[in-house]
């Protein structure tokens, strides 16, 4: 995915994953002498899910798209408190806008 602004859809889930890691941690990330960069994944399976099977899954739309279909990766970022934070994800086609 080669893009200049990212899709809406990513937009929202990175500032609500980043909103709900602040909660969790109180309001603040760990102090960037422990972490300079903090890296997540924009979702997370359950824990009966099948690993290989979620990290070709479509962060938006949920669909799988096996070996051989096309998958797109991609990073995102935040800033917090002047700590970066990552969020990688992955897409299908159709939510990738390819």
């Amino acid at each position: 995915m080669s893009r200049t602004t990212e899709p809406a859809w990513v937009t929202f889930l990175a500032d609500q994953r980043l909103a709900r890691i602040l909660y969790a941690l109180g309001g603040h990330l760990p102090p960037p002498d422990q972490y300079e960069v903090v890296m997540n994944p924009l979702t997370e399976p359950d824990e009966d899910t099948d690993w290989e099977r979620w990290e070709r899954t479509c962060d938006n739309c949920g669909t799988f798209c096996p070996e051989g279909e096309d998958f797109y990766a991609g990073v995102t970022s935040r800033e917090h408190e002047g700590q970066q934070v990552i969020f990688t994800f992955g897409a299908c086609a159709a939510c990738a806008g390819a």
